[in-house]
C-alpha cells in the first residue's frame, strides 16, 4: 500500500516555502507583464544648427502669455547660439521669475530650433509626439507663433493649426547653461 504521508510532503516547511516562492515569481511575472505597453517614442525632427544671425536677440528670455484655469500664465524660452532651445518655466507674474532654472533634467525642456528670414521654427517634446511652431519674426525683440502641427509620434489629444502667440524679449543674465543629456 501506498503511504501518501511520505510520498507528498505538504506539511513540509521547505515544500511550502518553495510553493510560496513559485506562486510568488508568477505573480511578479504576470504583474509586470501588465506594465508592459508598447510606447510610441517621438524624436526631433529638426537638426541642430548653431544660430549665427542677428534676426533676434538671444541675450535673455522669451516670454508669451498664456491662460489657464489659474489666468495668466508668463512661459519663459531661451533660445541659444548652438542652436538649442531650453523651456523654462510658466510663472503667474514676471516678477516671479527667480534664478532657479534647475538641472534641466527633463527631456521635455529641450529642443532644436532655426531662425531663416524672417521665419522662426521650434520644436518641443510633448508625451508621445513632438510639435513644431513656426512663426514670423516681426523685430529683434518681439515674434509671433502663428501654427502649430504634430512633427513626429502620435497625440490625438493635440489640436494641429493656426495660433496667435506673441514672444516678447527680455534681458537676462546669467541664463541657464544650454549642455544637456537629451541633445548632441
Amino acid at each position: 500500500m501506498l503511504d501518501l504521508e511520505q510520498e507528498i510532503p505538504y506539511g513540509n516547511p521547505k515544500y511550502i516555502l518553495m510553493k510560496r516562492l513559485t506562486l510568488l515569481l508568477l505573480l511578479l511575472i504576470m504583474l509586470s507583464s501588465l506594465s508592459c505597453k508598447e510606447e510610441i517614442d517621438a524624436v526631433l525632427t529638426m537638426q541642430k544648427t548653431p544660430y549665427t544671425g542677428n534676426e533676434l536677440r538671444i541675450d535673455g528670455y522669451y516670454y508669451t502669455v498664456t491662460q489657464n484655469f489659474e489666468g495668466d500664465r508668463y512661459g519663459v524660452t531661451f533660445f541659444y547660439r548652438n542652436g538649442v532651445v531650453r523651456y523654462g518655466a510658466s510663472f503667474k507674474n514676471l516678477s516671479d521669475i527667480s534664478g532657479d532654472w534647475g538641472d534641466g533634467n527633463y527631456r521635455g525642456l529641450w529642443a532644436y530650433y532655426e531662425i531663416v528670414g524672417s521665419t522662426i521654427r521650434f520644436e518641443e517634446w510633448l508625451v508621445n509626439s513632438t510639435m513644431m511652431n513656426t512663426g514670423i519674426i516681426l523685430n529683434d525683440s518681439t515674434f509671433k507663433i502663428t501654427e502649430r502641427r504634430v512633427s513626429s509620434g502620435s497625440n490625438p489629444n493635440f489640436q494641429e493649426g493656426k495660433v496667435d502667440e506673441l514672444y516678447h524679449f527680455v534681458e537676462y543674465s546669467p541664463k541657464p547653461d544650454s549642455v544637456n543629456r537629451f541633445l548632441d
